[in-house]
C-alpha cells in the first residue's frame, strides 16, 4: 500500500515537472530580483490606494476608476526592460483590473492589491492599509 501511495503521489509531481510547471530555476531567479523603489511610484501607488481603500461601495463608477488606475500602474511598471518579477505582477495588476471592472468585492480588491503591492514595492511607511490611512 505504501508503494502505491508513493506512485500516486509521485506521478502528478513528475508530470508537472515534465510539462515545465515546476521551473525552480525561474522561481529562484524571480525571488532574487529586487522590488521597485516605491518613492518613484508614490503618486501612482497613492492613486490606487485611494481607489482601493476609499469610503463607500464599489459602485460601477468606482469600479471603472479603480480598473483604469490599476491598468495605468501596470503599464507604468510593466515596461519591456522590467525584470521578470515586475512583469509577472504587472500582469496580475491587469488581471485584477479586469476582475474589478466586472464585479466589485472591496475586501478581495484590498487583499489582492496589498499582496501585489508588497511583492512589487519595498514596504513604505506611507502605504495605506485601510481607509483610515488615507
Amino acid at each position: 500500500m505504501t508503494q502505491r501511495f508513493l506512485v500516486v503521489l509521485a506521478f502528478p509531481i513528475l508530470a508537472a515537472a515534465g510539462c515545465g510547471l515546476l521551473d525552480y530555476d525561474a522561481m529562484e531567479k524571480m525571488a532574487a530580483q529586487e522590488p521597485l523603489d516605491p518613492g518613484a511610484y508614490e503618486t501612482s501607488i497613492r492613486d490606487v490606494d485611494r481607489q482601493v481603500f476609499g469610503a463607500g461601495d464599489l459602485d460601477p463608477a468606482r469600479r471603472q476608476a479603480a480598473s483604469l488606475t490599476l491598468r495605468a500602474l501596470a503599464d507604468r511598471i510593466g515596461r519591456p526592460d522590467a525584470n521578470d518579477l515586475v512583469q509577472h505582477f504587472a500582469g496580475e495588476l491587469r488581471t485584477l483590473a479586469r476582475r474589478v471592472e466586472r464585479q466589485g468585492n472591496a475586501a478581495e480588491l484590498q487583499r489582492q492589491w496589498m499582496r501585489i503591492r508588497a511583492s512589487v514595492f519595498d514596504d513604505a511607511s506611507w502605504f495605506a492599509r485601510s481607509e483610515a490611512d488615507l
